[in-house]
């Protein structure tokens, strides 16, 4: 499955698990927000979908020279426009973000209602292990939108998201998670020799204990057939 169809089959299940956002009609935008977070960056995926009577007026505003077909320039520019709709915090500070990558749909594609113009955002982290928080904020055309936001699994193994809540307009989401502190390639996760004789040691009596145990069992046995 392409990521333009993955991203349309997520969005469509979300709207189906979340009643505040059925009513999609036609003169409304869906805006669909997944945040992934990594061990130093965010990853934040948009995706537009204009209602029918509102594509036209979007891809206008998209297609500033007005021929029809929205050039790299022209989708950098709008792209930059809606980043300056977007607010993100972590852990109280408010962060840059970039523009990382867009794809535009054509004017037929859009007018269809289903087709989506496609943001991907970027966002530094703090490399700290512990405890951290996200708050991001989408404020483009709330006039006429409605709004998903979710988080995804992180793929990082050392990420643990604890908890996301929303506002009631989806508009805003909060992201809390933990951090695992990270083990150098060149270290030794025993200790050095220290925690090696340690692990020799317990491994020694392991042994011991286990030849103790079974010669315990033996015995008896022997006795018997004597």
């Amino acid at each position: 499955m392409s990521d333009y169809r993955r991203a349309w089959a997520v969005a469509a299940l979300m709207l189906a698990i979340c009643p505040a956002t059925v009513a999609h009609r036609l003169d409304e935008c869906l805006q669909a927000t997944r945040i992934a977070v990594f061990h130093d960056h965010l990853t934040i995926k948009t995706y537009v979908t204009p209602g029918t009577l509102l594509a036209a007026g979007i891809f206008s505003k998209i297609d500033a020279d007005g021929d029809g077909a929205i050039s790299e320039s022209e989708g950098r520019d709008y792209g930059e426009k809606f980043l300056r709709g977007i607010s993100l915090h972590i852990d109280d500070v408010s962060q840059p973000i970039a523009l990382a990558g867009f794809e535009y749909p054509t004017l037929a594609e859009l007018s269809g209602g289903e087709a989506m113009i496609r943001f991907e955002l970027s966002a530094n982290t703090l490399r700290v292990a512990g405890r951290h928080q996200v708050v991001f904020q989408n404020d483009n055309d709330p006039t006429s939108s409605i709004y998903l936001a979710n988080t995804m699994m992180p793929e990082d193994p050392s990420i643990a998201i604890v908890s996301q809540k929303r506002d009631q307009t989806q508009r805003a989401i909060t992201i809390e998670y933990d951090v695992k502190p990270a083990i150098n390639a060149g270290s030794d996760v025993s200790g050095g020799w220290p925690g090696r004789l340690t692990g020799l040691a317990a491994g020694l009596a392991v042994v011991f204990s286990l030849r103790w145990y079974l010669r315990r069992r033996v015995a008896p046995a022997a006795a018997d057939q004597g």
